[in-house]
């Protein structure tokens, strides 16, 4: 049966539902031999624990150097817009989570 313009848009629909919490990306960038680093890697790990409904990606500067990172550790999200964001708080776990889960960027 041929797909009409509505059926193609329902299922449009269903696939926006279901992508709907993997709109933001969080990128944590550091280095194994730095303590502030291994420290946030702790409070990262809680952070993915805590909220799977966002997309994580973890980049090790040792292996693999990101042009636009010049501090460790660094945690960037991209927003629903593509649009890159720097945490810019403490080493916290609740503000960390505020920051990741907040309708609009504050930092």
């Amino acid at each position: 049966r041929l797909k009409t313009c509505i059926d193609r848009a329902l299922e449009k629909k269903e696939t926006m539902r279901a992508n709907l919490y993997v709109t933001r990306q969080l990128i944590f960038h550091h280095v194994t031999w730095d303590p502030y680093c291994v420290e946030m890697k702790r409070i990262w790990d809680q952070l993915k624990a805590a909220t799977p409904q966002l997309f994580y990606k973890e980049v090790d500067e040792d292996v693999a150097k990101t042009p636009y990172v010049t501090t460790y550790p660094s945690i960037y999200m991209i927003d629903e817009n593509g649009k890159r964001h720097l945490y810019g708080g403490l080493r916290d776990f609740v503000q960390l989570q505020n920051w990741a889960l907040a309708p609009s960027i504050r930092f």
